[in-house]
């Protein structure tokens, strides 16, 4: 359900880059759809820079991360209703 979410934000803006810009997001999506603690260092930086040039796709990120964490139960300042910052862990 998240990574659906995760994937449409991604591909709404991805219909606006160039090519230039396309060629630079190359591989997002493998990255997007990966959980924070799996991401190797180089995959944390372009998902850095990603957030940064498109905000949406990090704010989507980082919503995503905050429901597995929920989820799995492993989050302790949201425990179902606390709080819902969108600054990830």
């Amino acid at each position: 359900m998240s990574n659906e979410a995760v994937e449409k934000v991604r591909k709404r803006v991805t219909k606006s880059p160039d090519n230039k810009m396309k060629l630079k997001l190359k591989n997002e999506r493998f990255v997007l759809l990966k959980r924070h603690h799996d991401l190797a260092e180089a995959d944390s930086k372009n998902l850095d820079k990603w957030s940064d040039l498109f905000p949406d796709r990090g704010v989507a990120y980082s919503f995503k991360e905050r429901f597995f964490d929920v989820y799995a139960g492993s989050d302790p300042v949201f425990s179902w209703g606390e709080d819902m910052s969108l600054e990830p862990n």
